[in-house]
């Protein structure tokens, strides 16, 4: 069976008479304002700021968590103690009644 796109009749499309103009193919490219370098630089000095920005974020972060360790120590040290005095007093007292009753 045949195709209907070779069944249909047409016209090929030829150049014109003569040829086609010519073309200029040679670059003529305009001078950019920003050279590449200074793209380059410019991107490199942005990284920079940015991950010095993080840096001092992190930087900041410990010494905050750092910080919060050592009042947590120092809550648990408080804490510690008043339990060793209360445990103190306690056992004291049991020894006391003790003593009494013989």
């Amino acid at each position: 069976k045949e195709s209907r796109f070779y069944s249909m009749s047409g016209q090929q499309d030829m150049p014109p008479k003569g040829g086609f103009p010519q073309i200029n193919y040679k670059r003529n490219i305009p001078k950019s304002r920003i050279p590449g370098l200074m793209l380059f630089a410019g991107f490199g000095i942005v990284a920079a700021y940015t991950g010095y920005k993080v840096m001092s974020y992190n930087w900041a972060e410990r010494a905050r968590r750092e910080k919060a360790v050592v009042v947590r120590t120092k809550d648990l040290n408080d804490m510690q103690r008043r339990e060793d005095v209360k445990n103190f007093m306690r056992t004291r007292q049991q020894f006391e009644e003790e003593y009494k009753n013989g």
